[in-house]
């Protein structure tokens, strides 16, 4: 039997298979097996998306949190633009904080400072 081409074409059907336990899934294109697809159910979703050409962002600490500082579905970005945004506003953000601790640590000295004169 032919394999798929694992390219995707607008038009294409794309179906995943689950096994009944959940825990296997196998990819099809238009009907075909996609190679690298079957096995543990993730290796299907991993599979849609190398085909799609989706891409992973993994920020490498919370400014590009796409949660924008929040819990739940509603904190979530509506846009990329949204997300940079967020990431410009938080380094401020952060920098005014660090000042703001260097001033209060400079005041706690001074008032230590007039408290045991």
């Amino acid at each position: 039997m032919a394999r798929s081409k694992n390219t995707y074409t607008p038009g294409d059907r794309l179906e995943i298979f689950h096994s009944w336990n959940g825990e296997w899934a196998a990819l099809y294109q238009n009907g075909v097996l996609v190679d690298g697809s079957g096995g543990d159910s993730y290796h299907a979703d991993e599979s849609i998306q190398a085909m799609l050409g989706v891409i992973h962002v993994y920020p490498e600490n919370t400014q590009k949190d796409f949660l924008m500082g929040g819990r739940y579905y509603e904190d979530i970005a509506k846009t990329v633009a949204e997300i940079e945004a967020y990431a410009t506003d938080r380094v401020s953000n952060l920098k005014r904080a660090d000042e703001l601790r260097a001033e209060a640590d400079a005041l706690v000295a001074q008032a230590n400072g007039l408290a045991e004169s």
